[in-house]
């Protein structure tokens, strides 16, 4: 996650740079002493310390031991309605002949496929409500954070914000005044429940 993240960042950083550069040589103006304020953010340490992302992990953490209780009842259910469908055949098949005990077995090992099939369903059901959830509390962080880069780069007057894999030299980093309005937005948003 952190490192599609990352490369996102850095593709985009490397996009916008190049849109600058060439609007800055069509429009015939000097090279950017000053007029490019450039800021970048280090996206693993937002990551660390946005208590967004904090609160996001946690919800992570939870949501994955919920699949993994709700994948340990299904299976425990699923062993036992096998273990039930094998005794009922084994129980049907005494004192019949082979060709009989044959279609017993047919017919009991069809209605544990189906049983299995059904399991299956039921866990890819479940997985798939989880990362939907997961999806849109990640995207709602997302979001925010990119809400809070935006306003502080607003405020330092930063044209461009670039992660920090992308910047060789130069730039402002304001990974601390991000996180610094982050934690003190948690607070108010804390304060007023």
């Amino acid at each position: 996650m952190k490192i599609n993240k990352s490369l996102e960042f850095l593709i985009a950083g490397i996009a916008i740079m190049t849109v600058v550069l060439l609007f800055s040589s069509i429009s015939g103006a000097a090279p950017a002493q000053n007029s490019a304020n450039i800021g970048y953010i280090d996206m693993e340490r937002l990551q660390n310390e946005l208590p967004d992302y904090q609160r996001l992990q946690s919800f992570v953490k939870d949501k994955d031991a919920e699949f993994k209780a709700f994948q340990n009842y299904v299976i425990t259910q699923h062993q036992n309605a096998l273990k039930g469908i094998k005794e009922k055949a084994d129980q049907e098949k005494k004192g019949k002949s082979a060709e009989e005990q044959a279609n017993i077995d047919k017919r009991y090992n069809d209605e544990a496929q189906k049983k299995t099939d059904e399991t299956k369903a039921q866990l890819e059901k479940k997985r798939d409500e989880l990362v939907k959830a997961l999806d849109t509390q990640k995207k709602a962080v997302d979001e925010k954070v990119r809400k809070l880069i935006s306003e502080v780069a607003e405020e330092k007057k930063l044209s461009v914000v670039l992660d920090k894999g992308a910047v060789l030299y130069g730039g402002t980093d304001i990974t601390s005044l991000v996180i610094e309005k982050g934690k003190k937005e948690a607070s108010a948003e804390k304060n007023k429940k």
